[in-house]
C-alpha cells in the first residue's frame, strides 16, 4: 500500500485517474511483471493521455464559461447553430410539464409522423432518448422492436420532466424528427443511427472517431451500451482501428461487414461544420456529434461540453499531447484564422504526429 500511495503521489493522479491504470496494482505486486518497464512505460504514456482530472481542470473549467456549463441545453446549443445555418434535426414539439401532454397526443393524431425521437434537453451520455421507428396500428414500433403504447409515451416524457434523465432536476421533453441513415453507410452498423464524434479545441479539431451501433447496444452508439468506437483518420476520415467490448475488431459483429478502411463521405465538410459548431455554441473545448441523412446530408446532432475519454482508447492515441501542441501553438501565434486555416493546421500536424509546430 505504501508503494502504492508513493506511485499516485509521483504521478500526480487522483483516483478516477489511478482506475484507468489497473494493471499497476499487480504490476507493483509482481515484479516479474515488469515493474520497472511498466514504470518507464507510463513516464512517457503520462504526457499523452488525457486524465478525467485534467479534461475538467484544464479543459473544461478552462475554455468553457460557468455559466454555458450549467444552461447550456440541447435546445439552447440549437437556438445559438440553426439562426449560423448549421445544420441541425427539426424540433416538433417541446414539453415542460405534464400539462402540456395533450399537444404531443394533438401531435400524434394530426400531424400523422410515423418516427420521431424523444429525448430529455438536459440529458447525457444517451440516457433517457426513446427513438420510434414506425407505427402499426395504434402502437409505436422502437429501433430495437419493441412495441409501446400511446400511455407508455407520456409516461416516458412525464419521466424526463420530473428529472429522470438530468439528476433529478425538472427538465423538458423534446420531440425531434427521425434522422433517416444514408445508405452508403448501411453496411456499417445493423440498427439505429451512427454517428461522429469530433473533438475541437479552441477552432482546431484535434481526433476523431465514429461509434457504430449494435444490436447489443439498442441502436444506439453509446460506447457503454456496446457500440463499436473506430478511431478516425482526421486526414481523410478513413476508419483505422476499432474497439467493442474492450477488444480489438475490424468487422461489425451482426452484418460481418468489414468496416477499417472504409472513408467517411465528404470528410471535409464534417470537419468544418464541427469546427463551426464548436465556436457558435460558445464552448472553448467540446465533442462534437454529427450524423449524415439520407435526404439531409451532414447534421449536427449535439455540442458535448464534457466530452469523453473512450476516443483514446478508439483512436490508439492520447488526446492531451495533440491539445499541449495546439494551446503552444496558439501562445506563440496569433489565433485569428480562418476556420479552414485551423483546420488545415490541424491535418498538417496529425500528418506530422502532432510533433511539428
Amino acid at each position: 500500500m505504501k508503494r502504492l500511495r508513493r506511485f499516485k503521489r509521483r504521478f500526480r493522479l487522483g483516483m478516477a485517474d489511478y482506475s484507468r491504470f489497473k494493471s499497476t496494482r499487480a504490476a507493483i505486486r509482481n515484479r516479474d511483471l515488469g515493474y520497472e518497464k511498466y514504470m518507464r512505460y507510463l513516464k512517457t504514456v503520462q504526457s499523452d493521455i488525457l486524465t478525467l482530472n485534467i479534461r475538467n481542470r484544464d479543459y473544461v473549467k478552462k475554455y468553457n464559461k460557468h455559466h454555458d456549463l450549467i444552461h447550456l441545453t440541447k435546445q439552447e446549443t440549437k437556438s445559438r447553430l440553426l439562426p449560423a445555418g448549421i445544420p441541425m434535426p427539426l424540433t416538433y414539439l417541446m414539453i415542460s410539464s405534464i400539462d402540456e401532454l395533450p399537444a404531443f397526443y394533438d401531435f400524434l393524431a394530426y400531424k400523422h409522423h410515423t418516427s420521431f425521437v424523444i429525448k430529455p434537453n438536459r440529458g447525457h451520455v444517451g440516457k433517457g432518448i426513446l427513438v420510434i421507428n414506425k407505427r402499426v396500428g395504434k402502437r409505436f414500433i422502437t429501433i430495437n422492436n419493441r412495441g409501446l403504447e400511446l400511455s407508455q409515451l407520456g409516461q416516458h416524457i412525464e419521466r424526463i420532466n420530473k428529472g429522470r434523465f438530468s439528476r433529478g432536476k425538472p427538465d423538458k421533453a423534446l420531440i425531434e424528427e427521425c434522422i433517416q441513415p444514408n445508405k452508403m453507410l448501411r453496411n456499417l452498423f445493423s440498427s439505429g443511427l451512427l454517428d461522429i464524434r469530433i473533438i475541437c479545441l479552441l477552432g482546431y479539431p484535434v481526433m476523431a472517431m465514429v461509434r457504430l451501433p449494435t444490436n447489443r447496444s439498442s441502436g444506439k452508439a453509446n460506447l457503454h451500451r456496446g457500440a463499436i468506437g473506430a478511431g478516425l483518420q482526421l486526414t481523410n476520415g478513413e476508419l483505422f482501428h476499432a474497439i467493442h467490448k474492450r477488444r480489438e475488431v475490424t468487422h461489425h459483429p451482426d452484418t460481418k461487414y468489414k468496416f477499417i478502411g472504409f472513408k467517411l463521405p465528404d470528410w471535409g465538410r464534417m470537419l468544418h461544420l464541427a469546427v463551426r459548431a464548436q465556436v457558435l455554441s460558445g464552448l472553448g473545448f467540446a465533442g462534437v456529434d454529427l450524423c449524415i441523412d439520407e435526404s439531409k446530408g451532414h447534421l449536427i446532432m449535439e455540442v458535448n461540453k464534457r466530452p469523453g475519454l473512450e476516443i483514446q482508447i478508439a483512436n490508439k492515441a492520447g488526446l492531451l499531447k495533440r491539445l499541449r501542441h495546439v494551446e503552444r501553438f496558439i501562445s506563440k501565434n496569433d489565433n485569428s484564422l480562418s476556420t479552414q486555416a485551423k483546420i488545415e493546421r490541424s491535418l498538417d500536424w496529425d500528418r506530422n504526429d502532432w510533433t511539428v509546430q
